[in-house]
């Protein structure tokens, strides 16, 4: 299970990714690379760090503030980030006695998770064809089939399903033409009871309706206008595709679990999207993301990037065993926009959904329909290991092998 402890008043959970992947593909005997999760301190840029380092590992002071900008700066942070701010502590403490978080040595400014997903990103193919004709058809991959994507993706773009109990294993190659020549086949591991989409979000309203389905949870991560997606370009606006989506394939009480970016001014744009959609926030949950010691990924700074992201539960019907506030906290995986499972922490409050839709997804889940440009980006063997050893041969502790 992923969610190791949770606070006996309820107000904060730490999760490992590790443990929950770990698990999901153990009849495989791979897992994600625990390297992806190497975050040995808070990220710098490599200038500051180099710095960081010559001056012994002692951070320089910045140009004092005068008493007045401090001020008007506590006076613009919301409630949220001083909760956050104010726990953090408590949280590492919780971590580092159930051994979670733990002292590291190693100062290298993350660079094997750096390195790692700079590898997966330039080496994972564009799988998205935007010439493709949305196609409502739900293909079944059995383990070991040879997934042609020139062929697969080329005229319909379909909806592919895992549906057996266990993960299995597929083979990923670009073009017929590719298997004989020097680019080698990627494998892909599908978790259970998987159905993923290559394709826009906006193409679920049709599925749902010709496949009369509908999602006990539905967890979006919308690219929210900021200068990273404006340079990225992988999404449309916010604006234009969440005025596409529709939540009519939401059960009548379902959860919408919606991240949303620390941006000033965002809510009002928020908010409007929930009342066309009828729904209301129930809760305001936070995802601190820390380092393998317990420490923020970055200081927090309300006129700078926060250490933290905000997760929405939205619902047309009130829950009284999900709390309105908490923090869930976890070691971050390497790659930019990665979000966590949260389907053991759903449980673990007694949410438990049947069927989940996950909207602008990067990786798969089991039991979850995934959707967006990317969905099989983390789900190669570029980002997996294998176990030399199962957890019970070894005391309980994972061993992988090296790549």
């Amino acid at each position: 299970m992923a969610v190791i402890h949770t606070d006996e008043q309820g107000k904060f959970a730490i999760l490992d990714e590790q443990v929950f992947y770990a698990d999901v593909y153990k009849n495989l005997g791979v897992t994600v690379d625990p390297s992806l999760y190497d975050i040995h301190n808070p990220y710098m840029m490599d200038s500051a760090f180099e710095a960081w380092q010559s001056n012994g590992g002692e951070k320089r002071r910045g140009k004092k503030r005068n008493h007045e900008e401090n001020e008007a700066q506590e006076e613009g942070l919301n409630e949220l980030y001083v909760h956050v701010k104010a726990m953090y502590g408590k949280i590492q403490e919780a971590g580092r006695a159930v051994g979670h978080f733990y002292d590291v040595t190693e100062r290298d400014n993350n660079q094997k998770a750096r390195q790692l997903a700079k590898k997966i990103l330039s080496e994972f193919p564009k799988l998205y064809n935007p010439e493709a004709m949305p196609s409502t058809q739900i293909v079944s991959l059995k383990h070991k089939r040879v997934f042609v994507a020139e062929s697969e993706l080329s005229i319909l773009n379909s909806w592919f399903a895992n549906e057996e109990e266990e993960a299995v294993e597929i083979r990923l190659r670009a073009s017929s033409s590719a298997h004989h020549s020097d680019q080698p086949d990627l494998s892909i591991y599908l978790p259970p009871n998987s159905t993923f989409h290559i394709g826009n979000a906006t193409d679920t309203r049709q599925f749902c309706s010709i496949n009369d389905c509908t999602f006990d949870l539905i967890v979006a991560d919308p690219p929210w206008y900021n200068r990273s997606v404006q340079r990225n370009e992988t999404y449309e606006m916010d604006q234009t595709i969440l005025k596409s989506l529709s939540m009519e394939m939401l059960s009548e009480w379902g959860i919408l679990a919606m991240w949303i970016s620390n941006a000033t001014g965002l809510m009002p744009r928020v908010e409007k999207h929930l009342n066309r959609w009828n729904l209301h926030v129930i809760a305001t949950w936070a995802w601190l993301k820390v380092t393998r010691e317990g420490d923020p990924v970055c200081e927090f700074k309300s006129h700078h990037k926060l250490p933290y992201e905000i997760l929405l539960l939205c619902s047309r019907i009130e829950y009284q065993s999900i709390p309105s506030r908490f923090i869930f906290a976890s070691v971050p995986m390497g790659l930019h926009s990665r979000k966590p499972p949260l389907l053991d922490l759903f449980k673990s409050m007694g949410f438990n959904p049947k069927n989940t839709l996950e909207l602008f997804a990067r990786s798969l889940l089991p039991c979850t329909t995934s959707v967006g440009f990317e969905p099989l980006l983390c789900q190669s063997d570029l980002c997996f290991v294998k176990h030399v050893k199962q957890p019970e041969e070894n005391n309980g502790a994972l061993v992988f092998e090296n790549k």
